[in-house]
């Protein structure tokens, strides 16, 4: 129970601190309790999916794109495909690769 209140807190935070530098003391305590619950479930998508924002979000986006590229997510409901493609286009985005970060962001919407 307390890995996953971990893993909204660290979604909340993530997602209200986006443009927030790197080392900004809330992306941090994203950041750590992120990792707390990932490690502990690591094959939880939304954890995986939550783990990959907060990487985005402190400037991180290849770590994160390496967490997406999970083979469980091609069997996975498509509201976790959804997640995955957003935090994709998001990491995209970060790295410059637009072109790409819109087609994952078209693809997150359909799914």
């Amino acid at each position: 129970m307390r890995a996953g209140i971990q893993n909204n807190i660290a979604f909340a935070v993530a997602l209200s601190n986006v443009g927030a530098p790197a080392d900004d003391p809330q992306l941090g305590e994203a950041d750590r309790l992120s990792a707390s619950a990932f490690a502990l479930y690591p094959c939880l998508l939304h954890f995986r999916s939550t783990r990959a924002l907060v990487l985005v979000a402190m400037q991180k986006p290849e770590q994160a794109l390496a967490l997406l590229e999970y083979t469980h997510y091609e069997r996975a409901p498509a509201s976790a495909r959804s997640h995955r493609e957003a935090v994709r286009a998001f990491a995209l985005s970060r790295m410059d690769r637009h072109a790409e970060a819109r087609a994952a962001a078209e693809l997150a919407a359909q799914l």
